[in-house]
């Protein structure tokens, strides 16, 4: 363990290993079918997401990511400066696993609300 890998692990155990996220935060139960979320990550990644209900999310565009458009994928949240956690689901309905952010966490979010016509 070189000298910085020590600062950090000093670090997380003085702090503890658990917190509430104080970070912006957009929770996929608060949001509404078809609404769309931009979220960017170092270096470079950007992608556009639009909600389909029960937690899971579909690609429509990208950038430098290995999310790839069409690909369908489940995250109960999206948080500022945090990785995101997701599985990833295949034509087979099978899960893999999936972190984007994983170093920095996520750079910024955008939610574009659909309007709900009733």
């Amino acid at each position: 363990m070189d000298i910085e890998e020590y600062k950090i692990d000093l670090d997380v155990r003085l702090k503890g290993e658990s917190e509430f996220i104080e970070s912006d935060t957009i929770s996929a139960d608060r949001l509404n079918i078809d609404d769309e979320l931009i979220v960017c990550w170092d270096p470079d990644r950007e992608v556009k997401l639009k909600y389909l209900g029960n937690y899971i999310f579909e690609v429509i565009t990208n950038s430098n990511s290995k999310l790839e458009q069409g690909m369908r994928l489940r995250c109960l949240s999206f948080s500022r400066s945090l990785p995101f956690l997701s599985y990833i689901i295949d034509a087979k309905d099978e899960y893999k696993n999936y972190i984007g952010g994983k170093k920095w966490g996520i750079k910024s979010l955008s939610l574009n609300k659909k309007q709900l016509i009733k």
